[in-house]
């Protein structure tokens, strides 16, 4: 399992495969998850002392001998790492193992380089919310993409839904705007925000931005509380205000001293207090130098920083955005600037870590899921990807038109898994069938359903704390004329791809759909001799040719096997104890890391945990 960040720790897979998770998908699996170098239990990479993020990695890069030793703490590192773990349990059990990937947001883009390292070595890739190479980046653009499912949300799901565009007076966006412009410049008598203050909502206008951003993000059910929230805002009756309040409350932290910060219950890394949502320390949730490490050399476009005009203009202009201040994207990007950057052009191997605009070619099954209303991970991105992608069994890529971040994977409210959810119904079929015709049957995305809207706040959603007598909204509402509303047909026009055979380099096989210039496929070669095929049967000399490009297995006609490029890697030292838990100490840098597992109830194997003497001499990164 290989779930986001970057530099985020394992507690959301703990949880994952504490709940009903596991019993429903992976009982016939012995599933592994990690914390990656320099996060949650494995060996933490922090400063206690240097304050400055920049001055303390700068630190850890003297502390470990040169900015190119650093490399390890990258997604080419924990690719790496995970095949040393692979390696070490097919060791262990004495034989190599049908291997499955699932991975969802930042996994995804560790599961990518995992393959262009290894193509052979894993039989089925799952990626949900793919986060491409080129294309998943943490700068500006991760916003604009923000705004534009946002609009998105508004214009089709509220417009075509009666209440929702009853309470935005039928149109949607129009007022959306007007109503967060008030919020963001009115005068006391005039802001719902400043009233709500006598009811002990002390919030700003970022602060009220950011809770109706993260509600985008988190999807339906709750995206469907932004109509609702925007238009009590705009009314600010009485009765408004009691339910505006006692919402709030219980997603924001207040004091009578400071604006209001961001419960942890919905946003952990704004807050470095403990004991809320996950009841974990911040160590266990992310690890800022890895973050920073990882997004200033993979998911920032370092060359092209923009001005502070136009990062003003960015976040002034934006109704979604998901950075809570502009202080903090100018400070962003003032970390990337100032970051260490990897100097590999004294070492063509080590360039290995930077990819960009590789093509992969895998001998696995893929399957590619995206949220049409993801506003994260655009389904653009998994059609890139699925087009750069070449297995030779076969890929599809399925949209879930409604979906938001983690179609099938993870909700960051419950871990309880719902059977009728449309995604867990498709990465089912995919674990039990592959990508074959009992999958690609499956009706539920024709029949995904969009949002619906409640004129109550609390109608429908149950949120931490709950309160007892919710108030009824303004009734005074002017009815929409239906042809005012947005025809949802528009959008559920679902992205729906498949490619059953593509050639791989290293692996013999037949292409399933090849039909000869007579009209024969490949298996009714297998006992026939193709190199002759021009003298004894009167086929082209082009006919003979594409007769044995096609039908390499059938035909006898496999090239040399290559071996991909060796690629240096730790080594360990592991001793088997029966635990639920594995630490493996690598020899690189004295660093260790913290796996978990859940082994099916069928299998011998133990957990294992490791202690290891480091190697004298530190290896290359890659």
């Amino acid at each position: 399992l290989l779930g986001e960040g970057p530099g985020v720790a394992s507690y959301k897979l703990d949880k994952l495969m504490n709940s009903s998770y596991h019993q429903v998908l992976f009982e016939d699996y012995d599933v592994y998850w990690m914390d990656f170098r320099g996060t949650g239990r494995s060996s933490y990479l922090n400063c206690t002392v240097i304050t400055n993020i920049t001055d303390c990695t700068q630190y850890w890069i003297n502390y470990f001998g040169g900015i190119n030793e650093y490399a390890w703490f990258s997604v080419s590192g924990m690719a790496m790492d995970i095949k040393t773990i692979i390696d070490y349990i097919e060791e262990d059990i004495g034989y190599k193992q049908n291997i499955t990937f699932l991975s969802y947001s930042f996994g995804t883009l560790v599961a990518q380089r995992f393959a262009i390292f290894y193509p052979f070595k894993v039989s089925y890739y799952i990626m949900d919310s793919i986060c491409e190479n080129n294309n998943c980046k943490l700068d500006q653009s991760f916003d604009i993409n923000h705004n534009l499912i946002g609009l998105k949300f508004l214009n089709f799901i509220c417009g075509s839904n009666m209440n929702c565009s009853l309470l935005l007076k039928c149109q949607p966006i129009e007022n959306f705007k007007r109503i967060m412009k008030k919020l963001q410049i009115s005068s006391s008598s005039d802001n719902c925000l400043k009233q709500l203050e006598n009811y002990g909502v002390n919030m700003s206008f970022d602060d009220f931005r950011t809770l109706i951003t993260i509600l985008l993000e988190i999807g339906a059910p709750y995206r469907s509380l932004i109509p609702t929230i925007i238009s009590r805002m705009d009314t600010c009756d009485q009765n408004d205000k009691i339910e505006l309040s006692n919402f709030l409350l219980q997603l924001f932290i207040t004091s009578s001293s400071s604006s209001s910060i961001l419960s942890p219950f919905l946003l952990p890394q704004a807050t470095n207090q403990t004991k809320y949502f996950y009841d974990l320390p911040r160590q266990f949730i992310q690890n800022d130098l890895i973050y920073w490490n990882i997004a200033t050399l993979e998911l920032f476009e370092t060359e092209n920083i923009p001005s502070v005009s136009e990062l003003s203009d960015l976040y002034n202009n934006n109704l979604f955005f998901s950075i809570h201040s502009l202080s903090s994207i100018l400070s962003s990007y003032n970390i990337v600037q100032n970051w260490p950057l990897y100097n590999f052009s004294d070492d063509s191997n080590s360039q290995k870590i930077l990819i960009k605009n590789s093509n992969i070619s895998i001998s696995g099954q893929v399957l590619l899921l995206s949220g049409g209303l993801d506003p994260q991970t655009l389904t653009s991105f998994a059609e890139n990807l699925f087009y750069k992608i070449c297995s030779v069994n076969g890929i599809v890529l399925q949209e879930l038109a409604f979906s938001s971040h983690g179609v099938s994977i993870f909700n960051n409210f419950t871990t309880n898994i719902d059977k009728e959810n449309c995604g867990i119904s498709l990465l089912i079929n995919f674990l039990k069938f592959g990508y074959n015709s009992d999958f690609s049957s499956q009706n539920c995305v024709e029949n995904e359903k969009a949002d619906e809207f409640s004129l109550s706040l609390f109608e429908n959603i149950k949120i931490g704390r709950f309160w007892k007598n919710p108030t009824s909204i303004n009734a005074s509402l002017t009815i929409c004329a239906n042809s005012s509303l947005t025809n949802i047909s528009t959008i559920s026009n679902r992205t729906s791809l498949s490619k059953s055979f593509c050639r791989v380099k290293g692996i013999c096989s037949d292409d399933p759909a090849f039909t000869d210039e007579f009209g024969f496929g490949c298996e009714n070669w297998k006992r026939g001799n193709c190199f002759t095929a021009n003298n004894s049967y009167g086929y082209s000399i082009l006919g003979v040719e594409e007769l044995l490009n096609s039908c390499q297995l059938s035909c006898n006609n496999c090239p040399t096997t290559e071996s991909p490029t060796p690629t240096s890697t730790p080594s360990i030292s592991l001793s088997p104890i029966t635990s639920e838990s594995i630490t493996i100490s690598l020899s690189s840098s004295q660093q260790t890391i913290h796996i978990s597992s859940s082994l099916s109830s069928s299998s011998s194997m133990n957990s294992f945990s490791s202690t290891s003497t480091p190697s004298p001499t530190r290896p290359k990164p890659i």
